[in-house]
């Protein structure tokens, strides 16, 4: 686990009957980290899964942490 970049404040939650891929970040979540996200999903369940699986990126409305230390809370919150 990578600390340094906060992968303790992210949470996906993946649908394949919907091909859908929720993604948290109790830090909040950025165009990148989105696209990121999704890209790199699609690449490991298109080797595992699904060549073809066309994966979509949801981000829901959640709480966000005011620190740099509480993440581990917010992600049970959601």
């Amino acid at each position: 686990m990578n600390f340094e970049h906060h992968k303790l404040s992210d949470l996906k939650v993946i649908e394949l009957k919907k091909k859908v891929l929720y993604f948290y970040n109790s830090l909040g979540e950025t165009a990148f980290q989105q696209r990121h996200m999704l890209q790199n999903w699609k690449n490991f369940l298109g080797r595992t899964v699904n060549d073809n699986i066309n994966l979509r990126l949801e981000v829901p409305v959640h709480s966000k942490q005011t620190d740099g230390f509480n993440c581990g809370i917010y992600i049970v919150m959601v």
